[in-house]
């Protein structure tokens, strides 16, 4: 017999489980033709019944955004004749071009014939051709050539980096993280220059461009940047680990990502398939992208740390006519000392740029990126080198966040002790060589 205070407890459980529970349990992508898919579905029909229209809205919503993070199958290929969805849109924007009001009653009842039409309420498919067709273009190369240039000429002429000649903390050469740091500038940078190769459709990458990329990712860039985002620094703003964190988690997610993607471009070159050399192209460009995470990062924080130095240089130097406004600079200048502090703004870059992929559970087979690529059946399976995904890649996909997060946990000693602080590692050269 159930005691009442267990009873009471037991319910307070119930109540408190449910909502969070309900939505995993109904968004969970189940086998088709499966009996949990069958009770599933069934439960859905129910609850649909019952709840009010707002409510069903919200579901549907939190539903359709929910399975874009997982994998879902991928769409079947075209039929001799059948319409592509995705084609609709386009025709009803160029059925009818004009500016009267009969044409703009017209287009308007075909745009909503479109909507009643429309199956698909996902991100617009293809939007990662977007980003990785733009970094065929040379000038896209620029940002990061001309990053590398001055990096170079600041460390020429000070010592340091212009990062860490402005803060005094981040990428500088003298601290721990100051090698891995010049080692993967530098290895970055042949791979941007051996991305401005031109591309031969014979030899999927002119001149064997495309292996010695791919050597000096795995062999120099991937593990320099594993070892930079292990060692981000803390700095001496409370709570730093959580921005670093942030950072830390971000940077080796990005490395994972693009060693994927470039695993999958060596293995496309491996086999013969009728759109062999537009699928190789599009892993390689994909793996740039995300190996470019890092370096972005980077330069938006030193745009930013550019602005707070002048920023200080400007309240320093105040002019005389502006003294009755000194107070309200320096609230602002009190501010930004505090939102803007570097690690927090790296922090703050690192998300912007980096936060889907890390929402992605199933990694690169989310239905996000393979949407994305814009790649039906035959195309996704050429792509990734299987149809579905294993249970074991699915559980390792899903797992490497907490891994990440253990993995900063021992280098950290429990978020006590800053990796990047060069005087924690005479310490402990010292206590070592004592011992």
């Amino acid at each position: 017999r159930i005691s009442p205070c267990s009873e009471a407890s037991f319910t307070a459980m119930w109540c408190l489980a449910t909502p969070c529970c309900m939505p995993c349990l109904l968004t969970c992508p189940l086998p088709r033709n499966s009996r949990a898919a069958q009770v599933q579905e069934e439960l859905r029909s129910r609850i649909m019944q019952q709840l009010p229209e707002a409510t069903y809205k919200i579901y549907g919503w939190l539903s359709g955004n929910l399975s874009l993070f997982t994998w879902q199958p991928p769409r079947p290929d075209l039929v001799d004749g059948e319409e592509d969805e995705d084609e609709r849109h386009n025709k009803v924007e160029a059925m009818i071009i004009g500016s009267s009001l009969e044409a703009m009653q017209f287009r308007l009842e075909q745009t909503q014939l479109f909507d009643e039409k429309k199956t698909y309420y996902g991100p617009p498919r293809g939007w990662m051709l977007t980003f990785t067709s733009g970094l065929t273009e040379p000038i896209v190369w620029s940002m990061p050539l001309l990053y590398f240039v001055v990096q170079i000429v600041c460390m020429a002429l000070s010592g340091e980096s212009l990062v860490g000649y402005l803060s005094q903390e981040l990428d500088m050469l003298q601290r721990p993280s100051g090698t891995p740091f010049l080692i993967h500038l530098c290895s970055s940078a042949a791979m941007w220059i051996l991305a401005l190769a031109p591309r031969n459709r014979r030899n999927l990458w002119s001149q064997g461009a495309g292996l010695f990329l791919l050597l000096t990712w795995t062999l120099i860039a991937a593990p320099a940047s594993v070892v930079l985002a292990l060692a981000e620094g803390v700095g001496s703003a409370r709570y730093g680990h959580v921005p670093s964190l942030i950072t830390s988690m971000v940077l080796m997610d990005s490395t994972v990502f693009a060693s994927y993607f470039f695993y999958r471009a060596w293995r496309i070159a491996r086999v013969s398939h009728a759109d062999k050399v537009q699928l190789h192209e599009t892993a390689m460009l994909a793996g740039l992208l995300f190996s470019l995470i890092p370096t972005l990062n980077r330069i938006f924080s030193m745009i930013e740390l550019l602005g707070h130095t002048s920023l200080k240089a400007f309240n320093s130097h105040l002019p005389t006519t502006w003294e009755a406004n000194r107070f309200w600079f320096g609230v602002l200048q009190s501010v930004a000392d505090v939102v803007l502090e570097p690690h927090r703004v790296r922090a703050y870059v690192a998300l912007m740029i980096g936060v889907y992929p890390l929402m992605c559970l199933d990694g690169p087979r989310a239905s996000l990126l393979q949407e994305g690529f814009n790649m039906r059946e035959t195309a996704a399976i050429a792509f990734f080198g299987f149809k579905g995904i294993g249970r074991v890649e699915r559980l390792l996909w899903r797992i490497r966040l907490p891994i990440y997060l253990l993995i900063r946990l021992a280098v950290t000693s429990g978020f006590t002790l800053d990796p990047d602080d060069p005087d924690v590692h005479l310490a402990s050269a010292f206590d070592a060589e004592v011992s």
